[in-house]
């Protein structure tokens, strides 16, 4: 039999440079860890992005949900003024409801026309509502002549954009409301 020598190759390196397959594991892990280091950083940059954009969102909502509440309140003080007035004329006696227009400011002042009209809860209201109150008596015609006709116009101010809110009653010589 023929002696049959193997020849062996070298072989190619696993690693990229021959420095590195001198390096011990633990550098080696190093290295991973300072390569992933810029996708942390990378993932950071995204995450803190990402929570800007949903913060911006949220102050903008937040922004409107104020706006819109505000509004309602708005609102609902403009109907409790005009219902406080249209309350205080319905319990006057009809000779006391004087055909007129009566104009006065909210809150009200000393010096206002209209503030026979007004109760104390008026003359406290919150100060953040700021308007004008337009009270017009008008004596009933015909078949309602024995009436006055009371209209209230509460007028106000949200932002730019100019408010109003309208209540109209009749009052009776004999005491029925209309």
């Amino acid at each position: 039999m023929e002696d049959v020598r193997v020849r062996s190759y070298p072989t190619r390196p696993t690693h990229k440079h021959p420095a590195q397959a001198r390096r011990p594991a633990r550098r080696r892990s190093e290295d991973r860890i300072r390569s992933q280091a810029g996708i942390y950083l990378l993932e950071l940059l995204i995450a803190v992005a990402t929570c800007a954009m949903l913060g911006a969102a949220l102050a903008g909502t937040t922004a409107e949900t104020m706006r819109l509440a505000s509004a309602g309140q708005n609102q609902i003080l403009a109907t409790n003024i005009a219902q406080l007035i249209v309350d205080n004329v319905r319990g006057k006696p009809f000779d006391e409801v004087v055909p007129g227009t009566y104009v006065w400011h909210v809150p009200a002042e000393a010096g206002d026309s209209g503030a026979a009209f007004i109760s104390r809860e008026l003359q406290d209201a919150p100060a953040h509502f700021e308007g004008d109150v337009v009270m017009t008596v008008t004596p009933g015609a015909g078949v309602f002549s024995s009436t006055r006709q009371v209209d209230v116009v509460v007028s106000w101010t949200e932002g730019q954009a100019p408010r109003q809110f309208h209540m109209t009653t009749r009052i009776s010589q004999n005491g029925i409301h209309i």
